[in-house]
């Protein structure tokens, strides 16, 4: 074995090569490829099975796995084969990624809920709350039942769906349901008149003869209008 000690000095080796890339080969005695650690410039590489670029680290401390050139401050590259980034925690353990500017951010993961089962979230970090959550019983939007409104855009309209999270009041069609239930769609004076609600009802041949179609009103003293 090779054991070198400098009492006051950090580097106490230097393997340096007289072309543009030096490196230190590391083999046993099962294959006849060589893994290699690599200097090319100021950049750091690590070449296995015969093949380069398995991993380098770039002098602006960019890190490419299978790539020598890569953009973002990580980035993982195969030209042959799908691409799969796997996070695997211990049994009953949560899996997280952390995105985080300037002190806030939100936490995407995996972990168990309350009723043993397992659920998939997008956490709010800043305000200590659930935004969503997937599970096998279903979707929850705002488990924490704070004031967030809710909104689906359509291709012509940017509220086809809002949920008011202050009253709990939907729209559709407006931003600013006054009711539980509030419809609205804009028509111009040139346009003939569009109905803003269609209930429409279908049935087999052989279902009963009593068949309803519209709205029932009711209160609280069984007083129906439809």
């Amino acid at each position: 074995p090779l054991h070198v000690y400098h009492a006051t000095t950090n580097g106490v080796a230097l393997f340096e090569s007289g072309d543009g890339q030096g490196g230190i080969a590391l083999k046993d005695n099962s294959t006849s490829n060589n893994v290699f650690l690599l200097a090319t410039g100021d950049d750091f590489g690590i070449q296995t099975g015969g093949v380069a670029n398995r991993l380098t680290v770039k002098s602006d401390g960019k890190v490419g796995i299978g790539t020598s050139a890569p953009d973002h401050q990580l980035q993982v590259r195969d030209t042959s084969n799908a691409v799969i980034m796997s996070l695997k925690a211990a049994t009953n353990k949560a899996s997280i990624i952390e995105l985080e500017n300037d002190g806030t951010g939100y936490s995407i993961g995996h972990d168990l809920n309350n009723n043993g089962g397992h659920n998939f979230f997008i956490y709010d970090r800043e305000n200590a709350r659930d935004m969503v959550q997937f599970s096998s019983a279903g979707a929850v939007f705002n488990e924490g039942s704070a004031n967030i409104d809710f909104r689906i855009e359509s291709n012509a309209d940017t509220h086809a769906f809002f949920l008011q999270g202050s009253t709990g009041n939907v729209g559709i069609g407006t931003t600013s349901p006054g009711y539980p239930l509030a419809v609205s769609k804009a028509e111009s004076a040139a346009s003939d008149f569009q109905t803003n609600l269609d209930l429409k009802r279908t049935w087999d041949s052989g279902d009963s003869t009593d068949r309803y179609h519209g709205l029932i009103f009711s209160d609280s003293n069984s007083v129906n209008a439809g």
